[in-house]
């Protein structure tokens, strides 16, 4: 019998990762092994965890149809699997309507506005999110537009 929630979330973690891959600027980007209640996300993106990058994809028909509540949920789920593995960042990746894991690029991408900032900026050594004011809020983008600026800090080369 098959598994086919696990099935869905496997071709979603795997469509990042491909895409971070062919994108150039994370070539070292693979999917994380299951870890039970410390669960340190389901991508990583740069070849460390600690100080890194970590990614939950949420690849399902819920993701398709997130609601902002959702979205908050899996928002602290990302966090605490963040924390679980020491990353400096934590991504959250949303399947979209209409966007199948070959174009996972147009896919959502949520990050606490003060993570975007300090990206921006080029600032790291720190995590970036907190649990109060306006640095936790969630900023919604496209998985494809996060990447470069993502590598502006965390890309690293092959």
């Amino acid at each position: 019998m098959t598994n086919r929630p696990k099935n869905i979330g496997t071709a979603g973690e795997t469509a990042v990762v491909r895409m971070a891959r062919e994108s150039g600027f994370f070539p070292h980007a693979d999917r994380l092994t299951l870890s039970g209640s410390a669960d340190r996300g389901d991508v990583r993106l740069t070849r460390e965890l600690r100080g890194g990058v970590i990614v939950e994809v949420k690849a399902g028909d819920a993701a398709a149809r997130s609601s902002d509540l959702l979205i908050d949920a899996w928002m602290a789920e990302t966090e605490a699997e963040r924390q679980n593995a020491q990353a400096a960042l934590g991504v959250l990746v949303v399947k979209r309507a209409g966007y199948a894991g070959a174009r996972c690029g147009r896919w959502w991408a949520v990050v606490p506005l003060g993570a975007l900032v300090a990206l921006r900026g080029g600032f790291t050594g720190q995590s970036w999110t907190t649990h109060h004011g306006s640095d936790a809020l969630p900023v919604r983008m496209h998985l494809d537009a996060l990447m470069p600026l993502l590598a502006t800090v965390y890309g690293e080369e092959d």
